[in-house]
């Protein structure tokens, strides 16, 4: 059960006067006193179906798309993210199944029977991924466009998705890593365990959203427990660009450390999430030229919503935000981006009731 005294800074935008942590002690916000699993309120009202844009029919309807980056139509993906939408379904039971079906040029809907071990790789464009209710993958998954062109168009869902768990830094492999791709979105999945993180996205990488997921490592023995980079290096000039990504309704659980995400470059909103790791260094960093809204978030028993230093050339929006044992003040540095979208953000106290029900796979609705 959470704790009933969440303090929320009562500052208005721009009040704080330096670049060090914002925090202040807060005046008490009010009571959450019940975590039961209801949706705790109604419907945002910009909310779209999470299992549309995954038919076969080909009929996608407007709006029928990811919230967020991914549902941006660009870059030659003029509805946004749609995967598979209007080929045909397949169903795999082995990771060679998998990978056969993944490497197919035509649009795709892909449904995955059976645990598996192993990495898969998608080099391909138009794809759906969907895990049967309690469906795994233990290895790893990987995005990543080939040399001579980009992968777009692909949604992967209902996945839980296990790195190999190494007790040291003996691999720089992540659970799910996204590179050289655009139009990504990844959603009610499960990630956890992975040697270098659980979910990096980088290598120009763009107009990607992760939803609904829940993030996670099993044990806190390991030293690296780097939950999600955006961007890998500062020297990845070319990032500048790229990395257009959206964190909704996801969930930083047991024993991640860092990375919530870790920002370089890009334009990320980080809105209605939930952070319960607690004895955690920090949540969100804000890195080279990370441009950044972190709005309506809850940080539940977490010390450091925003780590400290936030690099001097990162511009954000910090608003609306709930966080215990210390609030986060709201604050505005530098020239924000605007969201080419509508993500109207849910009440910050509803969130915690709502994504601890809802976040990971979830059968169909």
């Amino acid at each position: 059960m959470i704790a009933s005294a969440w303090v929320v800074a009562m500052s208005t935008l721009g009040a704080c006067s330096s670049r060090g942590y914002p925090i202040t002690e807060g005046a008490s916000f009010g009571d959450i006193d019940s975590l039961d699993g209801t949706r705790g309120g109604s419907e945002p009202a910009s909310e779209t179906s999470f299992l549309a844009a995954t038919g076969v029919d080909g009929e996608v309807e407007p709006g029928d798309t990811a919230l967020g980056w991914a549902g941006v139509g660009a870059e030659g993906v003029p509805r946004g993210v749609v995967g598979g939408a209007g080929g045909d379904m397949v169903t795999v039971t082995s990771l060679e199944e998998l990978a056969a079906a993944v490497s197919r040029e035509e649009p795709l809907v892909v449904s995955i029977e059976r645990n598996l071990e192993g990495v898969v790789r998608i080099e391909t464009s138009n794809k759906t991924i969907l895990g049967a209710p309690g469906v795994s993958i233990d290895g790893g998954l990987e995005i990543v466009g080939p040399d001579d062109r980009f992968a777009q168009n692909i949604i992967v869902r209902n996945l839980t998705i296990r790195g190999t768990n190494c007790p040291d830094d003996c691999s720089d492999a992540d659970a799910f890593s996204v590179r050289r791709a655009t139009h990504v979105w990844i959603d009610h999945c499960d990630i956890s365990d992975g040697d270098d993180a659980n979910l990096d996205i980088t290598e120009e990488s763009d107009y990607v959203t992760v939803s609904w997921t829940r993030f996670s490592y099993s044990t806190a023995e390991r030293d690296k427990r780097e939950s999600n980079l955006v961007g890998g290096s500062d020297d990845d000039e070319e990032d500048a660009d790229d990395l257009r990504v959206t964190f909704h309704h996801n969930w930083w659980a047991e024993n991640v450390d860092k990375h919530m995400p870790r920002i370089r470059f890009g334009q990320v909103h980080v809105v209605n999430n939930y952070y319960s790791a607690a004895g955690s260094s920090d949540c969100i960093r804000l890195g080279l030229a990370a441009n950044v809204r972190v709005e309506n978030n809850v940080f539940d028993g977490v010390e450091q919503p925003i780590g400290d230093p936030i690099d001097p050339s990162a511009s954000a929006l910090v608003v609306g935000n709930l966080a215990m044992p210390v609030a986060l003040q709201n604050f505005v540095e530098g020239e924000v981006f605007d969201p080419l979208y509508s993500l109207v953000p849910m009440p910050a106290d509803e969130v915690a009731a709502r994504v601890r029900a809802e976040a990971g796979p979830t059968e169909p609705r």
